[in-house]
Order: C-alpha cells, then structure tokens, then sequence
C-alpha cells in the first residue's frame, strides 16, 4: 500500500509539477551531495563558537540581541543542524547517515529525528517534521 502511496505521488509530482524531473536531475548534476566534508565541518565549526559565545555570556542586552540577530542572518538560530531521516529508507541509509553527519558536524550541533517511513518521509509525515522543526526552534529562543 505505502509503495503504492510513494509511486503514485512521484507520478503526481511529475504529472503537474513542470519543474519536478529537471529539478531531480539537476540534483544530480550540481548538488554537492558527495566530497563536502570540509564545507560541513565549516558548520560544525561554525556552532561551537556560536555555543562558546552562549556560554561565555554577553554582558549587555544589546550583544545578547546582536548575537541572535547574528545566528539568525546565518541561519543557524537553532544552534543545531536539523535533520530527518526515513527509518527504511532505501535511498538515504539512516544510521549510516547520522553517523557521518556526527562525525563530521560534531554530535553536539546534530539533532535527528528518525520517522518510521521511507524515503517519502518529507510527503507521509509532514505535520509531524514540522512540529519536530519547530519545537527545535522554540527551545532554542
């Protein structure tokens, strides 16, 4: 049934969405999916100053305000790299995955949520990433 479910949104997606198979292809073509472990560390690298600013404190309100204001502008509000995976995803691996990411971001800028789904999880559990994105958010603020 669930297969059925993920064939039929992919032929839906292509049917009516004119730019969804370039789109796809051009994934391929000019992500950087592979080989980008030192632009990722650049994040990693990129929140734990961010968390020692956090923790070293700001005297003011102001620099308090300015280094939110900072994060935000690069998006890193959260103080965490977010990430959702799908369970018996048979395209993305999720513990192969959260083990790179950890490794390479650091385990404590990585949050993961891991949903019983496949590869679909962004179209099947939409409600529920969006929670989970969000109650990240608001703990962080």
């Amino acid at each position: 049934m669930l297969s059925q479910l993920c064939i039929y949104t992919d032929v839906w997606q292509m049917n009516r969405h004119v730019g969804f198979v370039p789109a796809f292809f051009n994934s391929f073509v000019y992500a950087s999916v592979r080989g980008q472990h030192d632009r990722r560390k650049l994040i990693g690298m990129q929140l734990d100053a961010q968390r020692a600013v956090a923790k070293a404190g700001s005297s003011t309100a102001a620099e308090k305000s300015q280094s939110a204001e900072a994060a935000e502008h690069q998006d890193l509000c959260t103080g965490k790299v977010i990430m959702v995976l799908g369970k018996t995803d048979r395209a993305v691996f999720s513990g192969e995955l959260e083990l790179d990411a950890k490794a390479v971001l650091g385990p404590a800028n990585l949050e993961v949520k891991v949903f019983n789904a496949g590869h679909e999880v962004p179209v099947m559990q939409a409600e529920e990433i969006v929670d989970f994105v969000w109650e990240g958010r608001e703990a962080a603020q």
